[in-house]
């Protein structure tokens, strides 16, 4: 089966959108329960969320960028993924700028970062 981009990019935009307007919940959870392989780190919290019946989560890892054999740097990267009730990965979209936009939404809702803001401004 072959993975549209154009179907991608309409999926993560809905997501952002859906999450401002508050209609999908994230759940903050800790990313100690997470699978990485040993050259990729967790460095956020877990955000999860059940869309239409399917267990969403994103989060932001570290991963080793290689210059040379002994010569890397850790790079940050953000992951969006399909998982099952173990956690297992079931399927990982393609990395894409879009999903910062996506991760800060979530991060921004889940803060109540908004409701701070206009309690602070007294709007």
């Amino acid at each position: 089966m072959e993975f549209d981009s154009t179907r991608e990019e309409r999926f993560v935009a809905k997501l952002i959108q859906d999450t401002k307007k508050k209609v999908i919940e994230w759940k903050d959870e800790p990313n100690d329960r997470l699978n990485l392989p040993n050259s990729e780190r967790p460095i956020s919290k877990v955000y999860t969320a059940d869309i239409n019946g399917t267990k969403v989560r994103i989060y932001e890892y570290e991963i080793k960028f290689y210059k040379d054999e002994s010569n890397w740097e850790w790079v940050e990267r953000i992951r969006l993924e399909l998982f099952d009730n173990d956690g297992a990965s079931l399927f990982q979209f393609p990395y894409d700028y879009s999903l910062y936009k996506l991760f800060n939404a979530v991060r921004k809702a889940n803060a109540s970062v908004d409701d701070f803001m206009k309690a602070f401004l007294n709007e």
